[in-house]
């Protein structure tokens, strides 16, 4: 009998590879090859390993390791499922949805948060996945939503050694962009709240500024602002909320993407809990 719960485990991996490679029906396969794929990811395989670790716990009446793999097991599947994550970012972007900032009326200036670009490994500045802050703020220069461009973000440990501030880089790459180097303002702060206490003593009063950044951040950033007393418009870029999202079995399969978008929405959170 201690041997059942190993030769259904066998039987079941025998079937699935049965299934993967060799189902006649093409989009049985073809489904059945994507969610193997998802299976052998780093963060489904512990996931998995946590689901039979709790079960073999409970055969062997080991009720102790068998709780705490059970409870590990549904904190990732909570965390890292495309199901829920979804539902977190909705919960932070929806009121933005229907924002167009490329149709909006002329601002005096935008800003830029920082946050959208890093340093390659050749030590030039790039776009990282928030980079369509950049993107946006290029975009609406050119179609002339605006003639100047406020470029935030400082590193917290210094900018020696040759690299550049955050702000830095987002000059750099909307100069490559086609922006002039005089229609931009380098801003400092170290996180957020220092970008924000910087830009309340540079912003010009009495002009409609425009502020950028990722949805999914948008409103920690203007809770921010108001709190040092500017008032700037919201301009949406970034959505992490994917368009027309349905549910489906796959969605409650866990995936590092999913888990990274958990992370960002639970920070949001935790931010406003504090006051950050």
């Amino acid at each position: 009998m201690k041997r059942f719960p190993a030769l259904v485990l066998l039987v079941a991996i025998l079937a699935s590879i049965g299934v993967v490679f060799f189902c006649p029906h093409e989009p049985t396969r073809l489904a059945s090859q994507k969610i193997a794929s998802s299976l052998v990811m780093p963060c489904a395989i512990v996931w998995i390993g946590l689901l039979v670790a709790s079960v073999w716990s409970f055969w062997c009446r080991v009720k102790t390791v068998g709780c705490f793999c059970l409870a590990m097991f549904l904190m990732q599947t909570l965390g890292t499922n495309e199901h829920i994550s979804q539902k977190l970012a909705q919960s932070l972007e929806r009121e933005f949805f229907h924002a167009k900032p490329l149709t909006a009326q002329r601002f005096d200036a935008i800003v830029v948060l920082g946050g959208g670009t890093g340093e390659g490994v050749h030590g030039n500045a790039q776009l990282k996945s928030s980079g369509d802050r950049l993107a946006l703020a290029a975009r609406m220069f050119h179609r002339g939503l605006t003639d100047h461009v406020y470029c935030s973000g400082k590193l917290s440990g210094g900018s020696g050694d040759g690299k550049q501030d955050p702000g830095q880089q987002s000059a750099t790459i909307l100069q490559d962009l086609g922006v002039p180097e005089d229609k931009i303002t380098l801003v400092g702060g170290y996180n957020t709240l220092g970008e924000m206490q910087a830009l309340a003593g540079l912003l010009p009063a009495e002009e409609r500024i425009g502020l950028i950044t990722s949805a999914w951040h948008l409103n920690r950033a203007l809770r921010l602002a108001r709190s040092q007393q500017l008032t700037l418009e919201p301009l949406p870029s970034d959505f992490i909320t994917t368009p027309s999202y349905a549910a489906s079995s796959l969605s409650w399969l866990c995936t590092s993407a999913a888990g990274r978008r958990t992370a960002r929405c639970l920070k949001e959170y935790l931010a406003r809990c504090f006051g950050r």
